[in-house]
């Protein structure tokens, strides 16, 4: 949310879809790496320092906010606050006569970009777990209690494989990031003839259509039984 109120402060209008796409490359990109060490044993990198898995990716998170927030400080300016400083209340009023005053259509937007947030909150915290409890349900018989000893084990192979299917849904978002604004009508591409031109989709049109495509593919895990299927489901939202 931080990122995209930077955009809009600090951008020209012509601008800010250029720069949300290219702020959508970037966080892509953060992605594979923190990904990548996901599936790293970062342990390896200073046993000396007992540091275990959990902290390396901490201190490594740590580290990139620092320097991105470092950086954004240094290279943005914005205008100093006004002196009276609203309360939470008024803040709060503000908000909802805002709300109550925007257009229908604006408010539209808003109340599916709310759902959606709610849509996208599960698979973010629990894919990787999704992919462990795949994983696990092929190698772990309901009732083999000789497999009680390396269920730990498994479950943290699960969890690896789950990260891996992460790395290939960042990997993807990237992917779509890069090339489908060039895709969309009111981004580049002008030079194109204009049989292409016209079936290129609209803006509104690309956001429904992910919206849908996100919907139909959350479906299918309600079929999907095998690892393997469940790494194909996690890799194709990063389309939408």
């Amino acid at each position: 949310m931080g990122l995209r109120t930077l955009l809009i402060e600090n951008c020209p209008r012509s601008q800010q879809q250029q720069a949300s796409a290219w702020a959508s490359r970037m966080v892509g990109v953060g992605n594979i790496i923190g990904y990548l060490a996901g599936l790293t044993d970062l342990s390896q990198f200073a046993p000396s320092l007992l540091v275990t898995q959990f902290q390396g990716l901490c201190l490594i998170a740590s580290i990139s906010l620092a320097i991105g927030v470092g950086i954004s400080c240094i290279a943005l300016t914005e205008k100093s606050p006004p002196e009276d400083n609203p309360s939470f209340s008024t803040y709060f009023r503000h908000l909802l006569r805002t709300y109550r005053i925007m257009p229908w259509k604006i408010r539209r937007v808003c109340h599916i970009q709310f759902w959606a947030w709610m849509a996208w909150f599960p698979f973010i915290f629990y894919s990787t777990t999704y992919i462990s409890d795949l994983y696990g349900k092929l190698l772990l018989p309901r009732y083999d209690t000789t497999a009680f000893h390396i269920r730990g084990e498994i479950h943290e192979r699960g969890l690896r494989i789950g990260s891996f299917a992460s790395l290939l849904f960042a990997i993807v978002a990237l992917l779509s990031n890069s090339v489908l604004p060039f895709a969309v009508s009111n981004t580049r591409g002008s030079n194109l003839p204009k049989a292409i031109q016209a079936m290129r989709p609209t803006v509104l049109q690309a956001w429904t259509a992910s919206h849908i495509f996100f919907a139909i593919v959350s479906f299918t895990t309600i079929f999907v039984t095998s690892m393997t299927g469940g790494i194909v489901v996690v890799s194709c939202l990063g389309i939408s």
